[in-house]
């Protein structure tokens, strides 16, 4: 019998750092199995030294040389040339682009080639409010001409899929998830009263909001934050006594510092779907996370975690679950349930 066709998948990523990164990680890893992969990626600060070691030695990795951050056309044009040499050389089936860099490059790249093209944003720049009304509004302007080249818009989350609609009609979503390892969460080891462990992780970046830890850290100064990752902002947090920055670590040892925390804090103003939430669901944290849509799709406030408007309602929320005033192993529980049921890999 002839054996089936191994279609190849093409994935492009500009942002190969933090959230996309695991998630990409996690996801192709177990692909490789039904697919031929190749990886095209930039290599970030941030990005995994031995990022060939984290991949399974049958995906292909191609490093784009002239992939930056930022919009300078000149770098748009030179990354198109080598992303459009790729495509012609490898002749994938299937193009798949993350995150906004990605999708500009790789839309323009794909242009005529007649294969079909995902994109993936992990939240779209115009959505980011940290960003000036001027500024979403060229974002969304070009999001809407690079959509009128084709391909289908996938969003992480049913908040981004919105966004999408009003681009194209060719859209959809399917929720980020992660690989579920670990087992339900036993009995809380914090005592009532006992100062909390809190934390977060992820890019020091207006995005994060990294002033509202430092509002928050001097409105609870008996509790612990730290934050797992670095970035630019992290000036914000520093001459603070109850905040420790972490620094980049590998995959393992962030999650074992989530596993020690009491208390996951995501107090961005934007979120795609929050990776870092759903892996601190599934370790056992009490998310204490802000109001916003993304994270209001994941969470049911009171049930399975918090949502809050500002700092000062995070506070509260704070001192509720320091003196036990909620039922901690009901929401880490329930918490733990949504993962395995709503937002798991598999």
């Amino acid at each position: 019998m002839e054996q089936a066709k191994q279609y190849k998948l093409l994935c492009v990523c500009e942002s190969m750092a933090t959230g996309i990164y695991f998630f990409l990680n996690a996801l192709l890893n177990q692909l490789c199995e039904d697919y031929d992969i190749v990886i095209v990626y930039a290599e970030r600060y941030e990005t995994p030294k031995n990022i060939r070691e984290q991949f399974d030695d049958r995906i292909k990795l191609i490093k784009m040389d002239t992939f930056r951050r930022g919009t300078d056309p000149r770098m748009i044009q030179a990354a198109q040339r080598e992303l459009r040499a790729i495509i012609r050389q490898e002749q994938p089936d299937i193009i798949h682009l993350n995150s906004s860099m990605a999708g500009i490059v790789g839309r323009l790249a794909a242009a005529g080639s007649g294969i079909p093209v995902l994109y993936t944003p992990h939240l779209f720049s115009f959505m980011q409010p940290s960003f000036s009304a001027l500024k979403r509004f060229v974002f969304f302007t070009a999001e809407w001409f690079l959509a009128r080249l084709g391909g289908t818009v996938i969003g992480v989350s049913e908040s981004e899929y919105r966004a999408a609609a009003k681009l194209t009609r060719r859209a959809g979503f399917i929720n980020n998830c992660i690989d579920v390892t670990l087992p339900p969460p036993g009995p809380t080891a914090h005592r009532p009263g006992e100062g909390l462990k809190a934390g977060t992780s992820g890019r020091i970046l207006p995005q994060k909001c990294p002033q509202r830890y430092a509002q928050l850290a001097k409105l609870i100064p008996g509790d612990e934050i730290v934050w797992i990752g670095d970035g630019e902002l992290r000036t914000v947090l520093q001459g603070l006594d109850n905040v420790r920055v972490l620094g980049w670590m590998s995959r393992a040892e962030a999650l074992e510092a989530v596993k020690q925390l009491d208390v996951f804090l995501l107090l961005s103003d934007s979120e795609g779907l929050s990776i870092s939430l759903l892996e601190a669901m599934e370790a056992g944290a009490v998310c204490v996370v802000s109001d916003i849509e993304a994270n209001s799709q994941v969470l049911e406030h009171g049930v399975d975690g918090f949502l809050v408007k500002d700092v000062a309602e995070a506070a509260a929320v704070m001192d509720k679950i320091r003196r036990h005033e909620v039922d901690l192993d009901a929401i880490r529980q329930a918490a733990y349930r949504k993962i395995i049921t709503k937002y798991n890999l598999d």
